[in-house]
C-alpha cells in the first residue's frame, strides 16, 4: 500500500491534496433497523490511481476471550481481536479518521473525500485532524435518496406511477451529469424540472429540452406522451426542488464510492456475511487478500507464497494470469459498450416492468407486508384471467405422408357477426356439404357470389329450394380469406368469451364509455366488467391501463386508447 500511495501522489497535481474515496462494511447483513455487527471494515482507494492506499478493522470480539470468560477464568496469553468498545454505527467515522491521520503523519496530505451521506465521518475529520478537508458526495447515493424522497410522495399523489418517477429519476441524472462543476446550473435545473414534466419548458434549455422548439411533441417515457397535469403533485415537486438547490453546491461536485463497493464484493467473496470470522485474526487477513487482489490483481497469492518462502506455484500463477486477463477484458468491454448497450437494456427493462405490472394486477396479492387471512377480501383473492387473443390467420404447412381435408365456409356477410349459410368439405374422393339456415338476412352481395336466398323461413339456391340445417350454429368474427383450422377453432372459442362476458358490459354501453365494438373486444380477451373494476381496486387507473394494454400475441389486449382507459377510470370512481 505504501507504493500505492506514492503512485497516488505522483498523480495527483502538485499543490492539490490527495482526493480519495472511503467506504465502510459491515460482517453482518444489516435489517435496516438494527445495526450491531461485532465487526467491520473500511478502505480507503486514491481516486486517481484507483488502488487502496489504507485499509482498516474493527472487531468487538474475541473468541479466546469469550471462551474464557464462559469458565469464569483468565484468558491465557494471546493476542487480543478487540480493538472496538463502541457501537458498531461509530466505527466507519473512527477507521476513516485513523487512514486520514496515517497519510498525514506520513506527509500525505488528503484535501478531499468522497463518501456516502450516512455518517458525520466529515464533521469528525473537520474537528479532529483537518478543519480544512473537503467532502464530495458519493453520486450513487445522492441519486438514490433524492428517488426515496419521490417514492414517499406516492401514498399522496396517486399519479405518481413507477413510470413517472423513473422519468423524473432519468431527468435528474441527465441534469447533475451535465452540470458539475457548475452550481447555477444545478439551481437552474432543479427549477426546470420542477415545470418540465407538467408541460412548461419556459426554464428549459435547448440543448437537451426537444420541446422548446416543439411544444406539441410527446413524451417518450411519461404515461400516454402527454405532461402531467396534477398541480398538487407539481406544487409538492417544486417545494422539494426548491430545497435540493439550496444544496446545489453539494449536487456540482459529486464524486463515486464505486470503486470501494467493488472491492467491499470481493472482500465479502472472501469473509461472506453468512460465516463468523470476526472471533480471530482470520477477518483480518481476509480482507487484506481482498486489498492485495484490488491492488496487485490474482498473482498476490504466488508472491505472498514466496515472500514466506514457499513455492509460487506453477498453475497458481497460470490461473492468476488468466484471471486478470478476463477481468482487463471484461473491464475493456463494460467500457466499450457502457453507451452502446444503454438504450436497448432500458428499452428491455421497460418492457419486462410493463409485463410483470400486467402480471400483477392479474394475479391474486401474492405477497405483501403485513398481509394475512384475517385482512384478505374478495378482491384480494381473486385472480384475472390471463388474455385471449383475437382469431388470426397463419400459413399451414402440409406434409407430404398426412392427407388433408379441405373445407370451406359461406356466410351472411362479411361483418364479424355474420353467420354461416353453408358448409363443405373434401378428404380425397369424398365430399360432404350441408346448408345452414342463418339467424340473419343474407347482404345482397352475399347472395350474388354464392346464390343463396332466403324467403319466410325457406332458403333457395339460385331459386331452387334446399334443405337446410336448422341448427343453432353460428360463428363470429366471419372472414372467408381465413376460415383455416386453426381460425375456426380460436373463433369458436372467441365468440364463447364473447357470449359469456358481454351481457357485463352492458351498463357501460348505454352510458356510451365504451362502443359496442370495444366492449366485444374486450369480452373476447376473456375480460368481465367486474375484471376490471378489480384492475382499478388493485391500482387505479394504472391498473386498468396495464390490463387493456397487455401484451397479447401480435397486439395488445384490448387497447391503448389513452381516452378509453380513462373513461373507465371515471366510471369507477363515481359512486
Amino acid at each position: 500500500m505504501v507504493d500505492a500511495a506514492q503512485e497516488e501522489v505522483q498523480l495527483t497535481a502538485r499543490n492539490d491534496g490527495l482526493c480519495v474515496s472511503v467506504d465502510g462494511a459491515w460482517q453482518k447483513r444489516g435489517s435496516g433497523r438494527g445495526y450491531d455487527s461485532l465487526s467491520g471494515h473500511c478502505t480507503m482507494i486514491g481516486t486517481n490511481s484507483g488502488k487502496v492506499l489504507d485499509f482498516s478493522v474493527r472487531s468487538k470480539f474475541c473468541k479466546v476471550c469469550d471462551i474464557a470468560k464462559s469458565k469464569k477464568a483468565t484468558p491465557k496469553p494471546h493476542n487480543c481481536n478487540i480493538n472496538w468498545e463502541g457501537s458498531s454505527k461509530a466505527m466507519e467515522q473512527d477507521m476513516v479518521i485513523e487512514m486520514v491521520s496515517k497519510q498525514e503523519n506520513t506527509g500525505h496530505s488528503v484535501s478531499t473525500i468522497v463518501a456516502d451521506d450516512d455518517t458525520t465521518t466529515i464533521s469528525r475529520l473537520r474537528s479532529v485532524v483537518n478543519p480544512g478537508i473537503k467532502k464530495k458526495s458519493d453520486r450513487n447515493h445522492v441519486r438514490k435518496n433524492l428517488t426515496s424522497k419521490l417514492y414517499s410522495f406516492q401514498p399522496k399523489h396517486k399519479s405518481l406511477s413507477k413510470k413517472v418517477i423513473a422519468y423524473l429519476h432519468k431527468c435528474i441524472n441527465y441534469m447533475i451529469s451535465q452540470n458539475q462543476g457548475n452550481e447555477e446550473g444545478i439551481s437552474q435545473g432543479f427549477d426546470a424540472i420542477s415545470l418540465h414534466p407538467f408541460g412548461d419548458h419556459t426554464l428549459c434549455n435547448l440543448n437537451w429540452c426537444s420541446h422548446v422548439e416543439d411544444p406539441l411533441k410527446k413524451y417518450k417515457s411519461l404515461p400516454y406522451g402527454r405532461p402531467l397535469t396534477d398541480s398538487a403533485l407539481q406544487k409538492c415537486l417544486i417545494d422539494l426542488f426548491a430545497e435540493l438547490t439550496t444544496h446545489s453546491e453539494k449536487y456540482a461536485t459529486l464524486g463515486s464510492t464505486q470503486a470501494n463497493e467493488s472491492l467491499n464484493k470481493t472482500i465479502a467473496s472472501k469473509a461472506p456475511k453468512a460465516h463468523f470470522y470476526s472471533g480471530t485474526s482470520s477477518l483480518y487477513h481476509r480482507v487484506a487478500a481482498g486489498v492485495s487482489q484490488k491492488n496487485v490483481g490474482h498473482s498476490y497469492i504466488s508472491k505472498v507464497n514466496k515472500k514466506i518462502g514457499m513455492s509460487p506455484g506453477q498453475y497458481t500463477m497460470k490461473l492468476a494470469i488468466l484471471r486478470d486477463m478476463q477481468a482487463r477484458k471484461r473491464k475493456a468491454i463494460d467500457i466499450a459498450m457502457a453507451k452502446k448497450a444503454k438504450i436497448p437494456r432500458l428499452k428491455l427493462k421497460a418492457r419486462r416492468t410493463q409485463t410483470n405490472m400486467s402480471k400483477e394486477i392479474r394475479e391474486v396479492t401474492c405477497y405483501q407486508s403485513g398481509i394475512s387471512s384475517s385482512s384478505v377480501t374478495e378482491d384480494v383473492i381473486e385472480k384475472i384471467p390471463a388474455p385471449k387473443a383475437s382469431p388470426f390467420s397463419e400459413p399451414l404447412t402440409v406434409p407430404a405422408a398426412v392427407k388433408p381435408v379441405f373445407f370451406d365456409l359461406e356466410s351472411t356477410g362479411l361483418a364479424r357477426t355474420s353467420h354461416i349459410t353453408q358448409m363443405a368439405a373434401v378428404y380425397g374422393d369424398k365430399k360432404w356439404s350441408t346448408y345452414v339456415f342463418p339467424k340473419q338476412p343474407i347482404s345482397k352481395g352475399a347472395s350474388d357470389i354464392t346464390g343463396l336466398s332466403i324467403a319466410g323461413n325457406r332458403m333457395y339456391h339460385h331459386g331452387k329450394e334446399l334443405l337446410v340445417n336448422t341448427s343453432n350454429v353460428s360463428i363470429h368474427s366471419c372472414n372467408e380469406a381465413t376460415f383455416d383450422c386453426n381460425y375456426v377453432l380460436s373463433s369458436l372459442a372467441y365468440s364463447m368469451c364473447i357470449q359469456k362476458n358481454i351481457s357485463s358490459y352492458n351498463d357501460i354501453i348505454e352510458k356510451k364509455i365504451l362502443s359496442k365494438g370495444m366492449a366485444r373486444k374486450a369480452a373476447g380477451s376473456n375480460l368481465s366488467l367486474h375484471n376490471l373494476k378489480i384492475a382499478y381496486n388493485r391500482n387505479g387507473e394504472d391498473g386498468i391501463k396495464s390490463i387493456l394494454s397487455e401484451s397479447c400475441g401480435k397486439s395488445v389486449r384490448v387497447t391503448k386508447s389513452v381516452k378509453i382507459v380513462q373513461a373507465v377510470s371515471k366510471y369507477f370512481s363515481e359512486p
